[in-house]
C-alpha cells in the first residue's frame, strides 16, 4: 500500500520507502497538526477535545514505542552491515 504525504505543500517521499525513524517523527506530527487545526476552528468542543486528546496521547505512546524500537534495530543492523 503506497501513501503519499503532503506537509505544508511539500511532497514527502512515499511512506512505505521512508526510513522507520522518519515515520516515527512525521506520522505523529501530522496527526497532531490536524488535531490542532480541528480544535482551532472550533469543530471540536473543549470537553470532547480533552477526552480525545487523552486517548490520542495514549495511542501515540503505544504506537510510537514499537516504531522507536524498530528504528533502533534498523540503525544497529545498518551499522553491522557497514563493518
Amino acid at each position: 500500500m503506497q501513501i503519499e504525504v503532503m506537509i505544508i505543500g511539500i511532497q514527502v517521499e512515499i511512506v512505505d520507502k521512508m526510513p522507520l525513524i522518519a515515520k516515527v517523527i512525521i506520522i505523529p506530527g501530522v496527526i497532531f497538526l490536524i488535531w490542532v487545526i480541528l480544535i482551532s476552528f472550533g469543530f471540536v468542543s473543549e470537553s470532547v477535545s480533552d477526552w480525545i486528546s487523552n486517548v490520542i496521547d495514549f495511542l501515540l505512546v503505544l504506537g510510537t514505542v514499537p516504531f522507536i524500537w524498530g528504528a533502533v534495530n534498523e540503525y544497529h543492523r545498518a551499522e553491522r552491515e557497514e563493518q
